[in-house]
C-alpha cells in the first residue's frame, strides 16, 4: 500500500535514522522529504518514503 500514512517517529524508523534527525530535516528543508499535516500532525506517505530512499540510494538507477 503506498499511500500509507507513517506518524514521524514510524518514517524514522522506517529511514533508520532518528525522530530528531527527521525533525531536523523538515524545518531546514534539506533533504526534502514530502509530508502531510493533518490538523497539527505530521504524516509521511510511504511513496515519499521510498522515493527519497531511491534518489539518495548510491547506485540508484531510476528503474
Amino acid at each position: 500500500m503506498q499511500n500509507k500514512l507513517f506518524n514521524a517517529g514510524q518514517a524514522a524508523e522506517y529511514l533508520s535514522i532518528s525522530a530528531r534527525t527527521l525533525a531536523n530535516w523538515r524545518t531546514q528543508g534539506h533533504p526534502h522529504i514530502n509530508y502531510v499535516k493533518v490538523g497539527r500532525c505530521v504524516r509521511y506517505r510511504k511513496s515519499a518514503l521510498d522515493d527519497f530512499l531511491t534518489t539518495h540510494s548510491v547506485n540508484a538507477r531510476g528503474e
